[in-house]
């Protein structure tokens, strides 16, 4: 893993043998995210960094972005339903990780878990008239800081991997989920939630609400059944009750 490259020509090879015909650009970003923000491409882009000095996590969180992760955002023209990004990105992330031997699940609204821990994150965000979604996947960065609630590929004994075949492979699940119905990627998301069908209490604009979890909508907010009915939330905070 510590020859594994990330360099144009390796990103360039990895894009091609996936037939993916995007532009990128790698650098050394403080944030891919607030870069992306700052493009307006004419065809999609993949903004990719070494690492990151501000990662951007929800809710304006630090994201631990050291070197030797996989940090990207992809910069496209905002569909209607942008909001369904990042139930597609996290069953993507989800196959491809399983294909290297991964059980996953899917940590609502925007993290990938491997035995409880976080392994990968995720952010959206339009601006301009443009998406641009973000994706940071632990692959052999340092995770000691975090060692209790985060793990990384290399801590999970995965060194078959490269970062380039790994982010070419993401993205390109990405796209290929795209074009499926919404709901077969709706039941393959819930399949994975890990508190579908639990009692789970919410907090969301200093309110709490408690419920059952039924699942996600169309848009990919979740569907809790509270003693009001049910209630649907985009954002929040989850912790399982029983």
């Amino acid at each position: 893993m510590r020859n594994d490259k990330l360099d144009n020509l390796t990103i360039k090879e990895e894009f091609s043998k996936k037939g993916l015909e995007l532009d990128f650009v790698l650098g050394s970003f403080p944030s891919t995210q607030k870069y992306a923000k700052t493009l307006n491409p004419q065809k999609d882009t993949v903004i990719i960094s070494l690492s990151q000095t501000q990662g951007m996590g929800r809710q304006g969180r630090s994201f631990l972005s050291n070197e030797g992760g996989c940090y990207f955002s992809i910069i496209k023209n905002a569909e209607k339903d942008v909001l369904r990004d990042i139930p597609l990105m996290s069953v993507a992330l989800s196959r491809v990780l399983e294909k290297y031997g991964c059980a996953c699940q899917i940590k609502w609204p925007n993290d990938i878990l491997i035995k409880g821990k976080k392994i990968c994150g995720m952010l959206c965000d339009v601006s301009g008239g443009k998406s641009v979604l973000g994706v940071g996947i632990n692959v052999y960065n340092d995770i000691s800081p975090l060692a209790d609630i985060a793990t990384s590929l290399y801590a999970e004994e995965i060194y078959d991997v490269t970062r380039s075949r790994l982010i070419a492979q993401v993205i390109y699940e990405y796209y290929l989920l795209r074009e499926e119905d919404f709901s077969i990627i709706r039941d393959e998301y819930q399949s994975r939630l890990s508190v579908m069908g639990k009692e789970i209490k919410l907090v969301w604009n200093s309110k709490a609400y408690q419920g059952k979890v039924k699942g996600i909508t169309k848009e990919g907010f979740l569907i809790i059944d509270t003693s009001k009915g049910e209630t649907i939330f985009m954002n929040g905070e989850v912790e399982i009750v029983k």
